[in-house]
């Protein structure tokens, strides 16, 4: 990943995130924590989620599922309008940086 994408990471306090602080170490991105059963401190990741499960339900693990599908979803959120983008995309987004 190209040096200044990720400005910030928030993250739950699962397993798969423990290791963040390293990233934060070296002046990578800021981390912040949210707070136990606190969705609404992860907003974007909880829309995402939603997004997701549009395709997989809940529970099914998307490392089983065909490699074209999850291709198909990564490009499908990637190249949503969202009005948090100001109505770009964030591929479009991504670009720009």
């Amino acid at each position: 990943m190209p040096r200044g994408v990720f400005r910030t990471i928030t993250s739950d306090n699962g397993l798969g995130f423990s290791r963040l602080y390293e990233f934060e170490e070296n002046d990578k991105f800021l981390v912040y924590y949210a707070h136990p059963y606190a969705s609404y401190e992860r907003g974007s990741n909880e829309i995402n989620n939603r997004l997701i499960r549009r395709h997989y339900k809940k529970g099914k693990y998307i490392k089983n599922q065909p490699e074209e599908k999850v291709k198909y979803v990564e490009d499908w959120m990637n190249n949503m309008p969202r009005r948090l983008f100001g109505y770009r995309t964030a591929n479009e987004l991504y670009k720009e940086e």
